[in-house]
């Protein structure tokens, strides 16, 4: 296809996706790539890598299209194209040059080798002609350059900044306003600032080596004989890092059950729990069951999970995913609405009767620090919906932890790195639970190699933000039940 029908492509899939209010891109992405199987590969790579370099930066894209628009009247009557907004955001994104980066962004490379080929290319989408697009372009270099000055802005608090600056700000980092003071209130601005440029760019894939089947090196090896370019991760010691989405599903490999997909920051939520072999033990928000096969992993496929969920369509993918891996400890239990609600009863009863060793929460979230691989998260949160995830939260900690028998490990981990999600709820658990204390990670991380510099030796919480070539963000807390 010729690039200015892949961006045309691209503005479709963007109208459809910003139409939705909850469905995740990537699975919008996947239906319309379905419905238009005369897209060959290549192109899908390319419009996704388009369709997704906007997303992240969304609220910058929207705010030069808007003042390019303004000033120049763009999308007059004149102009005759479909989904010419969306063709707008994408392509003054693209004129902008901003966060294009060769080595994470190829395929955008690929078919746009320069400035100058981008410039044609928009001339051509718009039918644009003489003078009138040079101004544009040199409009849009003047704004983008206007928007990234913010030397000002790093030495105040933001919550402090006057309107104006924040809705600049705001549009910069493609970061709404109440995630960065949410932030602010834990971290310096410049460190908030350098948490939102993070979430711009595109994130590493990584994979967990299943080490009961296959070591780590033999694993890239593998990979790296069969063309793919990956590396060992320096913190977890079953990662394996590549630096561009991959399509390890169609291997071999992966049909034996030698590797799973799964991020590095939570494979050190596993590590953080630490069963022992022979321990019983519940995985309390297993979703697909990921952390319920490492954990399997760690304890040497020997004693008891429960993985329990209300999720059925995500839990069920346990039994399949524990099989190619050999795994056979694995319990999906499938939990209605609350676990205390009336329609749990027998399991309920079932988990009092014996209580848990170990107890995983991996606590439904916000997901920001996941929010590369799904932009929207960061702009569909509100503080309403905020709200909501914290009582869910505070709930599931409360309701699950009474299953934990004395002497027992708690950990309690979300994909977010918003302090209301992470050390509130945590601070306000233990001063209502003074049965449980909280026991530091790094002993634990120490047994399986992991080094993390930033961690304290008596802390027991840990959160992990997002760096540009390392895992997603997490928070992690580790506890113990008295006896």
């Amino acid at each position: 296809m010729q690039a200015e029908t892949l961006i045309r492509h691209s503005a479709e899939l963007l109208r459809i996706i910003l139409k939705s209010k909850t469905l995740a891109a990537d699975n919008l992405a996947s239906e319309y790539f379905r419905a238009k199987k005369y897209i060959g590969a290549s192109d899908r790579r390319f419009i996704s890598e388009l369709l997704f370099h906007t997303l992240r930066n969304l609220l910058f894209a929207k705010k030069l299209a808007t003042d390019a628009n303004n000033e120049f009247d763009i999308l007059g009557d004149g102009i005759n194209i479909d989904n010419k907004s969306e063709v707008l955001i994408i392509s003054t994104l693209l004129l902008s040059g901003f966060m294009l980066d060769i080595e994470l962004m190829p395929n955008i490379f690929r078919l746009t080798e320069n400035g100058q080929q981008i410039n044609d290319l928009v001339r051509i989408l718009f039918h644009f002609e003489g003078s009138k697009f040079v101004d544009i372009i040199q409009f849009i270099k003047k704004e983008t350059t206007k928007l990234l000055v913010w030397d000002n802005i790093k030495l105040s608090q933001i919550n402090f900044l006057p309107k104006i600056e924040k809705d600049r700000l705001e549009a910069a980092v493609s970061m709404p306003i109440l995630v960065l003071e949410k932030l602010n209130t834990k971290l310096e601005t410049k460190s908030v600032l350098d948490v939102a440029e993070t979430l711009l760019s595109p994130a590493p894939f990584f994979i967990r080596a299943n080490e009961s089947m296959i070591h780590r090196d033999d694993l890239v090896t593998y990979f790296m004989n069969n063309g793919f370019n990956c590396e060992k991760s320096n913190i977890s010691p079953f990662a394996v890092k590549f630096n561009h989405r991959a399509k390890v599903t169609d291997t071999e490999f992966f049909q034996q059950g030698y590797f799973e997909i799964q991020d590095e920051a939570s494979q050190l939520i596993g590590f953080a729990l630490s069963p022992e072999p022979g321990d019983y033990v519940l995985d309390a928000c297993a979703g697909a069951g990921g952390k319920s096969l490492l954990l399997s992993q760690i304890m040497k496929n020997n004693g008891k999970i429960i993985s329990t969920d209300t999720e059925y369509q995500r839990l069920k993918q346990i039994r399949q995913r524990a099989g190619r891996a050999s795994i056979d400890i694995i319990e999906a239990v499938h939990i209605k609405k609350k676990i205390f609600d009336i329609s749990n009863s027998q399991t309920v009863s079932r988990f009092k009767k014996k209580l848990f060793d170990c107890i995983l929460i991996d606590a439904p979230c916000s997901g920001l620090g996941t929010s590369r691989r799904n932009p929207l998260l960061k702009f569909r949160l509100t503080a309403d919906l905020l709200t909501k995830f914290t009582k869910s939260q505070t709930e599931i900690l409360n309701d699950y932890s009474r299953f934990l028998a004395p002497g027992g490990t708690l950990v309690y981990s979300t994909c977010s790195i918003l302090p209301d999600e992470n050390e509130n709820i945590i601070e306000e658990f233990l001063l209502k639970n003074p049965d449980f204390s909280p026991d530091p990670l790094q002993p634990v991380f120490r047994k399986f190699g992991i080094k993390l510099d930033n961690l304290d030796e008596s802390s027991s919480s840990l959160t992990i933000y997002p760096t540009k070539k390392g895992s997603d963000g997490f928070f992690i807390s580790r506890m113990i039940k008295n006896d």
